[in-house]
């Protein structure tokens, strides 16, 4: 019985690192056509989905680790939430990045906006356009 506890762990211990290899492979390859997702929306989903997946990979290695009685599998679990942290960090950067660049273009459509005004209210000399009063 004691052989049998050691051989799992082991095992265990073993396929740590290919769980990481797991997860990843099933998200869609960045320099895919069909993966550029643009916009605000969109990467706030991708974040989204990859929280959710690392919430569920660490649930199943936490249980997991409480069957190693070697302890080793909490260094391995360690090294997955650091790496788990630093994807998370990216696709939050990738947030802020598709807000400001959202915010820039909406600065630019009001200054086009305005600039057609002024256009539109000096090629029409007979017409005035009335400010409201305070």
């Amino acid at each position: 019985m004691p052989l049998q506890r050691h051989l799992r762990a082991s095992l265990l211990v073993a396929a740590l690192p290919l769980l990481p290899a797991c997860t990843q492979t099933a998200a869609p390859v960045a320099n895919a056509p069909e993966a550029e997702e643009t916009g605000i929306m969109a990467a706030i989903q991708d974040a989204q989905r990859t929280q959710a997946r690392h919430k569920a990979t660490s649930a199943v290695l936490g249980h997991a680790s409480a069957l190693d009685p070697t302890g080793l599998s909490g260094f391995a679990i360690d090294a997955l939430e650091e790496q788990q942290e630093r994807i998370e960090e990216e696709k939050y950067r990738r947030i802020d990045e598709e807000v400001e660049k959202a915010i820039a273009e909406g600065m630019a459509l009001q200054a086009r906006s305005e600039a057609l005004e002024q256009k539109a209210g000096n090629t029409r000399p007979g017409t005035s356009r009335r400010k409201p009063n305070p």
